[in-house]
């Protein structure tokens, strides 16, 4: 498939199946700059606070940040 076929075969949809695109890639984003930015207070708030359980929450918000990779290329190659 060229990219001429590409474009066609994407402006070709209907507007619902545009709209969903978009704002599943929108979302995915929105999600991923949010697992950064708790990602970036959990790390403020282990310098601060010392307890047993730092490297388990550090691990959760990881997690959180490769959730938030594979939800970004899921909606931008799959969808």
């Amino acid at each position: 498939m060229d990219f001429n076929q590409f474009i066609n075969s994407f402006l070709g949809q209907n507007i619902f199946t545009l709209f969903f695109k978009v704002f599943s890639v929108v979302f995915s984003l929105l999600y991923l700059i949010y697992a950064l930015v708790i990602y970036k207070q959990t790390q403020v708030m282990i310098r601060t606070l010392e307890s047993q359980e730092n490297s388990l929450i550090l691990l959760i918000s990881l997690i959180q940040i490769i959730i938030g990779i594979a939800l970004l290329f899921v909606s931008l190659i799959i969808i």
